[in-house]
């Protein structure tokens, strides 16, 4: 049987995600890790997509999050590339900037390709993005700081890197580097105790 045809679009949309994962495994000097800390900004998004005519017709964008991390989504409506969202995260809410929008002719064809995608809930308000460029990476540093002092404690073999807190602090990824094996059990409910949102933790790749 042969293969169901694949929009261009799409086609786009699973080479930039590929590109994407691709990059988290390569190896990263101080400079790059300083990057990865950051989140993405508007005036680094270049786009040369004209908007669609009708800007409440439904599109598919690409949303980055901190450390290059890039999901797709889909909006009721044009968002424009370099505009943060607001989108359904991990049980809750979580704010990315768009970095590509697909809308109109250029929407993929093939439905099975956006099975499970996310939703855009709204744009973020101007409020929102002065929390999360200020507040929330402030609170990350010092989770960093935290969760490292917890790991001395638990003398587990590795390092905390980076943290990164979904926008509505339900759910806190921390990214770690080490050599072994690790049982995370109790340091996981230790952080929970101290930070009372869920704990996930995440290997950094870019070592």
């Amino acid at each position: 049987m042969a293969s169901p045809p694949v929009s261009h679009a799409a086609a786009y949309f699973s080479n930039l995600l590929g590109d994407a994962a691709a990059g988290r495994g390569r190896p990263a000097d101080p400079e790059a890790e300083a990057e990865l800390r950051r989140r993405p900004a508007p005036e680094t998004i270049a786009s040369d997509q004209p908007p669609p005519q009708d800007r409440n017709a439904p599109c598919q964008v690409l949303v980055e999050f901190k450390r290059k991390r890039i999901l797709q989504f889909e909006s009721p409506y044009y968002v424009a590339p370099g505009e943060y969202v607001v989108v359904g995260g991990d049980r809750g809410e979580d704010i990315g900037l768009v970095t590509h929008s697909w809308a109109g002719k250029d929407l993929p064809e093939n439905k099975s390709w956006a099975e499970g995608v996310g939703k855009v809930l709204r744009v973020a308000s101007v409020l929102e993005v002065t929390q999360l460029q200020g507040v929330q990476t402030e609170l990350e540093s010092r989770a960093v700081e935290v969760a490292q002092e917890k790991v001395q404690e638990h003398a587990l073999p590795m390092r905390i890197v980076d943290a990164e807190y979904q926008f509505d602090r339900r759910k806190l990824t921390f990214y770690y580097q080490s050599q072994h094996r690790l049982d995370f059990r109790v340091l996981v409910r230790d952080l929970y105790k101290t930070f009372r949102a869920r704990i996930w933790m995440e290997p950094d790749l870019s070592a």
